[in-house]
């Protein structure tokens, strides 16, 4: 093990590509490496996805991303002989010397950290993940997101809580017979529907066209989700002049005006003052994350048994601040790139 020689191996480039080792890059891509690792499917993770189909070798992901980068993108990237779906624990070998395995985490289906085993030691790269759901693997160097990572931003509330009382505001509303409209990010609508068709909620779900075309993938490895119209459809047109309740479901920063007169619910953490309250009369912000908050972010290093943090400062400006805060809580080296 060489730590020094394996951390020279590391970079993060401005536009959000991390590199490791001599032929790897994740979630991004550079002309000289011939891998590119995907770990998930999130807008901000694949928006060089296909330039790396153009010139690298292999772009390897989980099998569950594979899907719904196809149902986003189309049915012709089955047939990319380059873009390659592994599933969780398969080892892939880049080189004699660099060998990679993909490991789940909690955000998106199919979100998935990254383990880089080189002669030089071990590199981890977590992608976007929640704590305590995502299991941390020992590590030499470890390379981490820090969209929590200033001290401040700790969760009051356990999820539980916080979806016990989503599934609580949807269903006194939908007892009145009145629409609700959420809010929320792709892969945590498909959530959202499946949590409450769990709930017993039977009333249809009606969401825009790209989440439309994640919701057999989602099915495919497990969601319960129950009808699902897309917006636009005569369907989904129907159902909302009807008076009967439904859910209609949007991205985050969606321009819906016709949802000014009812229930109006916003899931995301981001910016959030507190973990549950009403910002407006009758639009209530919940804070439910995909991602680990401050405390979870330490903890995953402690078990990790880093040697080297490295924190990603392409996606997040907090990556200084964690990486500060790692060295003077945990006595850990750390820095954050670029």
């Amino acid at each position: 093990m060489n730590i020094e020689r394996l951390k020279e191996k590391i970079k993060i480039t401005k536009d959000g590509t991390i590199i490791i080792g001599d032929n790897i890059s994740c979630d991004g891509s550079s002309i000289d490496k011939p891998v590119s690792i995907i770990s998930h499917a999130h807008g901000d993770h694949i928006k060089h996805f296909e330039s790396a189909l153009s010139y690298c070798n292999h772009v390897i992901t989980s099998a569950q991303t594979r899907d719904l980068l196809i149902a986003e993108r189309g049915s012709w990237l089955k047939w990319r002989r380059n873009f390659i779906g592994l599933s969780y624990g398969e080892t892939f070998d880049v080189s004699q010397n660099e060998h990679i395995k993909l490991f789940p985490v909690k955000h998106v289906l199919g979100a998935s950290q990254v383990l880089v085993e080189t002669t030089y030691g071990r590199a981890v790269y977590t992608g976007d993940f929640n704590y305590p759901n995502t299991d941390p693997i020992k590590t030499d160097v470890l390379i981490m997101e820090a969209t929590y990572g200033c001290s401040e931003d700790v969760r009051q509330q356990s999820e539980q809580q916080l979806l016990d009382q989503f599934v609580s505001l949807i269903t006194r509303e939908i007892g009145q017979r009145k629409p609700v409209y959420v809010f929320a990010h792709p892969g945590k609508i498909q959530c959202l529907m499946s949590i409450l068709t769990n709930a017993g909620v039977e009333i249809p779900f009606i969401c825009g066209p790209k989440d439309f075309k994640w919701i057999e993938v989602y099915r495919k490895y497990g969601y319960t989700i129950g009808t699902v119209l897309q917006q636009g459809s005569s369907e989904a047109a129907e159902i909302q002049k009807s008076g009967s309740p439904f859910i209609s479901f949007h991205r985050i920063g969606s321009n819906v005006p016709e949802a000014k007169d009812f229930l109006k619910i916003r899931v995301s953490a981001f910016m959030a003052k507190e973990d549950f309250y009403e910002l407006q009369p009758n639009y209530y912000v919940i804070a439910l994350s995909d991602h680990a908050d401050f405390n979870g972010l330490l903890e995953y290093v402690r078990r990790s048994e880093a040697q080297l943090v490295i924190t990603d400062g392409s996606r997040c400006p907090k990556a200084y601040m964690l990486a500060r805060e790692i060295k003077e809580r945990l006595g850990i080296e750390a820095l954050a790139l670029p």
